[in-house]
C-alpha cells in the first residue's frame, strides 16, 4: 500500500501540536557516570589516608582536596569552590559607540562579524573565526585598546 493514501494522513498531528511533548531525552552518559562513582564510599586506606570518616564518598574526597589545595594558595582551587558557592562573577561589558557613528555589519561575513564582536567584546575567537583585520580595521582597534589603558 506505499504509495497510496491522502496527504492528510500524513499529518498525524494537529498544526501546533507536538507528536513528543516531552521531546528526544538527554543523555548524559558522561555526566550519569560521573554521578555514579562520586556517590561511591570511598576505599579505606585512600580514606584514613586523606583522614576521611568512615561512609566518604569520591565526592567528599574531591571536596576536601580542592579546599586543601585553595588554603595551600591554589587559586584556580579557590575560583572553583568561590563559582560553585557564589556563581561566577558576572563581568562588566561597554558597547558604547564613542565614535557616534552607526557600526554596519551588513557588508561583514559571518568570521568578519564574529571578529568585530570579539574585538569589542575583548573575547577570543574559536580558530575558526579568526580574521586578521584589514589595516582600517586594526588602527581602530588599536585606538580603542589605547584610549581604554
Amino acid at each position: 500500500m506505499a504509495g497510496k493514501g491522502r496527504i492528510e494522513n500524513l499529518r498525524p498531528w494537529k498544526k501546533g501540536q507536538s507528536g513528543n511533548l516531552s521531546g528526544r531525552p538527554k543523555k548524559k552518559p558522561i555526566t550519569e557516570a560521573y554521578e555514579r562513582q562520586l556517590k561511591q564510599s570511598l576505599p579505606d586506606d585512600f580514606r584514613i589516608r586523606m583522614k576521611l570518616p568512615e561512609g566518604a564518598t569520591w565526592a567528599d574526597a574531591v571536596a576536601v582536596g580542592q579546599i586543601r589545595s585553595a588554603a595551600e594558595g591554589n587559586t584556580q582551587a579557590a575560583k572553583e569552590i568561590a563559582d560553585r558557592l557564589e556563581g561566577k562573577v558576572a563581568q562588566q561589558v561597554d558597547l558604547a559607540n564613542t565614535e557616534d557613528k552607526a557600526l554596519s555589519i551588513e557588508d561583514l561575513d559571518e568570521r568578519k562579524l564574529h571578529a568585530r564582536i570579539s574585538a569589542i567584546i575583548g573575547v577570543g575567537l574559536p580558530m575558526e573565526y579568526y580574521v586578521e583585520p584589514d589595516e582600517d580595521e586594526a588602527t581602530k582597534l588599536d585606538a580603542h585598546h589605547t584610549r581604554d589603558e
